[in-house]
């Protein structure tokens, strides 16, 4: 899911003008991480993938990795079509970045009535999973630059944005505890 925020409001918002995006269920709101390439170039993302496409999801071998002793059949499907179209890993994440980048951008100037976009510092933030590597990590750093995405962006663990909008929410009084599920 993708969110944003002018921080004099602190109203978020939720992106949810995806492209092909036919439901508007709060579930059905995460564009889907995913990627299909034809002939080595990419050719479509998100919803716009069908499924008779032979669908990448970059962030899946990103976390999992390619030193996987025992390799799933699904990693083993990766691999072969990263070979088919000449791509790396870190590659294919910036491309879809990159897709999530632009239209999160428009849907920021669309949301900003008058503020010309030019005036705005954007921060940006990428959430990962509570466990993933170091080296999963430097690839999604370097994915995000490749993605033209600001170089101050961080990566946060699911668990940590989550007991960051808890203390937003509801002060830092208390104890928090989080269950990633």
């Amino acid at each position: 899911m993708v969110s944003w925020t002018l921080s004099e409001r602190l109203n978020i918002r939720i992106v949810s003008t995806w492209p092909n995006h036919r439901t508007k269920t709060l579930a059905q709101l995460k564009v889907p991480s995913t990627i299909t390439y034809v002939n080595g170039k990419m050719a479509n993302w998100g919803y716009l993938n069908t499924s008779k496409d032979e669908i990448l999801n970059p962030f899946w071998i990103l976390y999992t990795g390619t030193n996987n002793k025992t390799p799933s059949g699904e990693l083993l499907r990766i691999e072969k079509l990263l070979k088919q179209n000449n791509q790396a890993v870190e590659v294919v994440v910036a491309d879809y970045l990159r897709k999530i980048w632009h239209h999160t951008l428009e849907d920021i100037r669309l949301g900003c009535s008058g503020k010309m976009m030019n005036d705005l510092t954007i921060r940006a933030g990428i959430t990962v999973p509570d466990l993933s590597s170091d080296s999963a990590r430097d690839d999604l750093r370097k994915a995000a630059a490749l993605a033209g995405m600001p170089n101050n962006a961080i990566l946060i663990s699911y668990s940590e944005a989550v007991v960051s909008s808890m203390i937003r929410d509801l002060g830092d009084s208390r104890v928090w505890v989080i269950r990633n599920s």
